[in-house]
């Protein structure tokens, strides 16, 4: 299959930037969630690259689901919101910076509320990084970037986060023990083993949990 590629849009390094929500509880995603996290790419001081690079908004990418699945696996359109706005599929993501990216110059920021929103099994994100190369980005030119790891009446405390991908890829391989990482891990444990009538309470059976560990994973429209 042939890739669209399009023209640079300048000569000098760009950001392509790519803003990832969730949809969850059947419940449709705000504009206004997608709407905040671009102006967090724009106003954070201290986003990377944001003074020595373009910024780009390659689109608004939204998935279905307990964020179990592969982002291959997120082909449907999201259900549209009271506006009558939809989203891309997560699916779309990839093959989207690949018509723009230009290897050796650009970078790719995935950008979103906290690590839930993209996944929350290691492999998955794993996955995610491989396919990237598989397009010829390498891991060192990939920035994933979160506004928060915790959340506080059901919206994610301002503490960004900022991972590169070759760092982010050697952590998941080594079973390293990190702050998002353990995030991960509570959310994909919550969503498999749900004993109580709330999905995300699953953590719940586990003795010494904190309320506030189990806060975190109180799901938005959009995470």
């Amino acid at each position: 299959m042939n890739v669209i590629r399009f023209p640079p849009i300048t000569n000098l390094a760009v950001s392509h930037i790519a803003i990832i929500g969730r949809q969850s509880y059947g419940q449709s995603m705000r504009t206004e969630s997608f709407n905040d996290l671009v102006k967090f790419t724009r106003r954070w001081k201290y986003f990377p690259l944001r003074n020595t690079t373009i910024q780009n908004l390659v689109g608004c990418f939204g998935g279905n689901g307990s964020a179990l699945a592969l982002h291959t696996a997120m082909t449907s359109h999201i259900d549209k919101n009271s506006q009558g706005e939809t989203f891309e599929p997560l699916a779309y993501l990839i093959p989207r910076v690949n018509c723009v990216y230009r290897p050796g110059i650009d970078k790719v920021m995935i950008v979103f509320y906290k690590f839930s929103a993209l996944t929350v099994k290691a492999s998955n994100l794993i996955s995610f990084i491989l396919d990237f190369v598989e397009i010829k980005i390498q891991p060192k030119d990939i920035m994933f970037v979160a506004y928060g790891n915790a959340t506080k009446n059901k919206a994610t405390i301002f503490a960004p986060i900022v991972v590169k991908g070759d760092e982010m890829l050697t952590a998941l391989v080594d079973h390293q023990s990190t702050a998002w990482l353990e995030t991960m891990k509570w959310g994909c444990f919550a969503r498999m083993f749900p004993t109580t009538n709330c999905r995300n309470r699953g953590r719940k059976c586990i003795q010494n949990v904190t309320d506030e560990d189990i806060s975190e994973e109180d799901d938005e429209d959009i995470e």
